[in-house]
């Protein structure tokens, strides 16, 4: 297959190039003028881009147009879950899916809610297919933490009151994992399938994401990962923007979402789309999550363009909900339009920073699975 007469936007050398895409096994082979194939795409002018990332969402435990009583976000039977897998909930006829493709969005990772310390997985899915086989990726991508305040409200009955029981409780089960990686195989209970996975973390195998709003917070997790010496990714980290240099001097990754807030907690009242700007100007790696399912999908692109009118530079803007998502989660064989990556790539009538730009069709692995937005 060939896409001829298209403009690409090269996010790694930050221009746009016209030529064409010769894709083959559903990768990207070749960038070139002039090439042919037996199947061919006349993209006529359009601006195709790499498709985006959203890399903190809940997609199909959260799905859409179906109340509380089909979600599957949010685990309350104990403050502590890392053995809570995604996979296991994920309705891939989850409509907020199919939408996502529609909008440009070809990859997402799923993560529990906010209820627990140690709420579970990630798992990375493409935006297509009839069964969870069909959008399986990655499981598991990431281990998730909840150090906001949200984990208190919900676990009152288990006296969970303060936020220093709460880094408590975390610590002691670092510490048991500490541990129970000291024991010799035949001494490890196997069946704790929770130590399996925080084993992961201390061995370097898997990040944990930490969701946090407050600099102070910050700033203790980031301590936290110099003491227990796992990969550290922050996620929502409102405050970023105040200690940019600590994040740049610890090589700390923010997943900074949603920036789109009406709300008045206290934790996010700073929130402010300057944060991408501050961030791009101190060398520091972020990506922009539109948080499904508090907020509707089509609206991730647009926050870039929001960040782009704060101070964030158009390839910033475009690689925070591109490339750098990628990036944080070793996704190493996806991201840009270049050869050897597996070929998702989004058609646009106009510049996809353009207001006025629309989606005309989703590419996954080399096929056209979506055309226009829904």
């Amino acid at each position: 297959m060939v896409i001829q007469n298209a403009r690409i936007l090269d996010f790694s050398n930050k221009k746009v190039v016209e030529g064409d895409i010769e894709i083959t096994e559903g990768r990207i082979k070749r960038i070139a003028k002039g090439l042919k194939g037996n199947k061919i795409i006349d993209a006529n002018g359009l601006f195709l881009m790499y498709g985006m990332i959203d890399p903190h969402t809940f997609l199909g435990i959260a799905e859409d147009g179906v109340g509380y009583r089909e979600f599957d976000l949010n685990e309350t039977s104990d403050i502590i879950t890392p053995q809570m897998l995604p996979s296991y909930a994920i309705h891939p006829e989850d409509p907020a899916i199919k939408e996502s493709a529609s909008w440009g969005i070809t990859t997402a990772i799923v993560m529990p809610g906010f209820s627990n310390i140690i709420a579970g997985a990630g798992t990375i899915i493409k935006t297509h297919g009839k069964s969870i086989n069909d959008l399986f990726i990655k499981e598991p991508c990431c281990i998730k933490v909840n150090l906001t305040r949200t984990p208190i409200a919900y676990h009152q009955k288990d006296k969970l009151r303060t936020k220093m029981y709460a880094y408590a409780v975390l610590r002691k089960k670092l510490e048991e994992t500490r541990e129970y990686m000291k024991k010799s195989e035949k001494k490890r209970d196997n069946s704790k399938e929770d130590m399996k996975l925080l084993s992961m973390v201390l061995k370097g195998e898997i990040p944990l994401l930490v969701h946090v709003h407050r600099r102070d917070d910050i700033e203790r997790v980031i301590a936290l990962k110099e003491e227990f010496g796992f990969s550290l990714i922050l996620s929502g980290c409102e405050e970023a923007h105040l200690i940019p240099s600590l994040l740049k001097e610890h090589n700390i990754p923010c997943i900074l979402g949603p920036l789109m807030r009406a709300d008045k907690d206290p934790e996010t009242r700073n929130t402010t789309f300057r944060t991408c700007k501050v961030l791009e100007d101190h060398g520091v790696k972020f990506a922009l999550s539109h948080a499904q399912s508090e907020n509707p999908v089509k609206l991730l692109r647009f926050l870039a363009m929001y960040a782009h009118k704060a101070g964030l530079s158009k390839w910033g803007a475009l690689k925070a909900i591109a490339q750098t998502g990628y990036e944080i989660f070793g996704l190493n064989d996806m991201g840009n339009i270049e050869e050897g990556k597996i070929a998702n790539i989004v058609a646009f009538d106009k510049d996809p920073m353009d207001w006025k730009s629309k989606v005309v069709w989703t590419m996954i692995e080399g096929e056209i699975v979506q055309r226009g937005e829904i």
